[in-house]
């Protein structure tokens, strides 16, 4: 069995120089300079990551990577030469990780291997049961990958789906920031509280989206 990574960056040589340094035996990278041919590409093949190159400038690249959020159950690994802290604050908003470009090589191995490892550890167990609440309102199926509140189906990318999935596993039971961070990013809480905050506040808004949610399913508080 070997994983299956892809690229997407617009930087032919920069996307080669990565791929050549990552593919193994073990490792099989798919590259390509265009978005579609890579949501193409997540279409008909499971990847346990994408690296994906969003620039700084104009709505294009975040729009690209929320689509490619949507589509792929694989963390998403942002790489980008705008290392400004808005920028970087935006995509962890939305991918699992960022580091800049040039890449350095060994910094993007280590941090590839980081999220492929805590997506493992979260991954659900086969026989996970449905969650269901009390009010019997909210229902959560791990296998499917579904929520739905009031009836209504909420689509949910990765993380936040099995961060709802864990609190609501756990009624009543409350988490620190360190303790959802050892969870689902190894306790590496330098750069991924604002991940958490962000991560939470997207389920919230997607609870909220809902017409006439109650209370207790908007605030998902932590």
């Amino acid at each position: 069995m070997y994983l299956q990574i892809l690229i997407i960056d617009p930087d032919l040589e920069s996307a080669k120089r990565l791929k050549y340094f990552l593919q193994n035996d073990a490792v099989r990278v798919y590259y390509t300079v265009d978005v579609l041919d890579g949501i193409r590409h997540l279409a008909h093949y499971h990847h346990q990551l994408v690296i994906m190159d969003v620039p700084g400038d104009g709505m294009d690249g975040f729009q690209s990577l929320r689509l490619i959020q949507e589509l792929a159950l694989a963390p998403i690994l942002v790489i980008s030469a705008d290392h400004e802290p808005e920028h970087i604050v935006r995509i962890l908003s939305i991918a699992d990780n960022f580091t800049v470009k040039p890449l350095d090589l060994k910094i993007c191995e280590v941090k590839i291997q980081a999220l492929i490892r805590r997506s493992q550890n979260r991954e659900t167990a086969w026989d996970a049961p449905p969650v269901l609440s009390a009010d019997n309102k909210l229902l959560i199926d791990p296998l499917r990958r579904k929520v739905q509140l009031m009836n209504v189906e909420i689509h949910l990318s990765k993380i936040p789906f099995d961060l709802l999935y864990f609190l609501a596993s756990n009624p009543g039971r409350v988490f620190t920031r360190e303790q959802l961070c050892e969870r689902f990013w190894d306790g590496d809480c330098d750069i991924n509280h604002n991940t958490l905050c962000c991560q939470i506040n997207h389920v919230r808004r997607a609870l909220r989206a809902v017409q006439g949610a109650p209370d207790i399913y908007t605030s998902c508080g932590v």
